[in-house]
């Protein structure tokens, strides 16, 4: 019953046409006062009249954001969250509209909610399928890239290592021959080629480090005070939900090998990188591509 009337409310937002208001503040008023009302009588368990308030709230909430007003668009998505939560397919797609119209109109902190709502993992994930995978990365990088949520790069990070993460799965590593080449358009593919050849071949490693290090070198030039070193460390938050996906001694070999390369990277940079970016990278004990490794002393 609780399910069947929650979806009910949330076709309703789609198909009712109360008068509405004509400019997307007004939109945005009457939405959340209707929504407040709505509230109220759900406490209630006036189930009726909730659903009539309740759809002509939506109703005016997808009308502001259709004439992007942002809050309008976040709250919209926020009203759906029950009957998505519930399993409605409407609903879902419908707070995914709402989320992602506010994230496309610049706001970072929707484009996280879009990430929240789309990932399978969490205390309320969503369906575990390739397209909730994709698009929860690609929302959870924008809160990071674009707007340097500290959030957003860690869930990122933690989406990316997962290992029920379909896009982690087939990045299947390739013979060492093959790896060691660069493809711009698969920056995380490429970087998993390159931690596993030099896993499987420390013969390789200098050769991953190097092309490695003309990637952030890249990122470095591009990275300033004023943009928050944006693209080097999207960079770093990004590498490290791959190192993460390694344990034990393969952990801090790839931890080491990208720390060498961000140092050899960064050198010559026009703005000089501050250290805290990828210091606390470096796995303890680790001496560097090119300086001897302290001998055991004998007992």
């Amino acid at each position: 019953m609780y399910r069947a009337t929650l979806a009910a409310m949330s076709a309703f937002a789609l198909t009712a046409a109360p008068a509405l208001a004509e400019d997307a503040d007004a939109l945005f008023a009457q939405g959340q006062r209707l929504l407040e009302e709505a509230n109220a009588l759900f406490a209630q368990s006036e189930l009726s009249q909730s659903n009539w308030t309740g759809g002509e709230a939506r109703t005016a909430l997808r009308a502001a954001c259709e004439l992007d007003h942002i809050e309008a668009c976040k709250v919209y998505g926020q009203s759906m969250r029950g009957a998505a939560f519930l399993g409605d397919q409407r609903s879902m797609n419908e707070q995914y509209w709402g989320y992602g119209h506010a994230c496309d109109l610049g706001d970072g902190q929707a484009c996280l909610e879009l990430g929240d709502a789309r990932a399978p993992i969490g205390m309320f994930p969503a369906r575990s399928t390739p397209e909730n995978w994709t698009a929860a990365e690609a929302a959870y990088r924008r809160a990071c890239d674009e707007h340097q949520i500290a959030e957003g790069c860690e869930r990122l990070a933690e989406v990316l290592s997962h290992e029920s993460n379909p896009n982690h799965a087939a990045q299947a590593a390739p013979s060492p021959a093959s790896a060691l080449t660069w493809d711009e358009a698969d920056r995380p593919g490429t970087m998993r080629r390159l931690f596993d050849a030099s896993l499987r071949s420390p013969e390789l490693e200098p050769q991953a480090r190097g092309l490695i290090a003309e990637e952030v070198a890249r990122l470095a030039a591009a990275s300033t005070v004023e943009n928050g070193y944006g693209p080097l460390r999207g960079f770093i938050t990004e590498s490290m939900g791959l190192v993460n996906s390694y344990e034990g001694d393969e952990n801090d070999a790839a931890r080491g090998l990208l720390h060498d390369s961000i140092v050899q990277g960064t050198e010559g940079a026009p703005v000089a990188m501050p250290r805290f970016l990828y210091n606390w990278i470096r796995p303890g004990g680790h001496t560097g591509p090119d300086r001897p490794r302290p001998q055991q002393q004998q007992r």
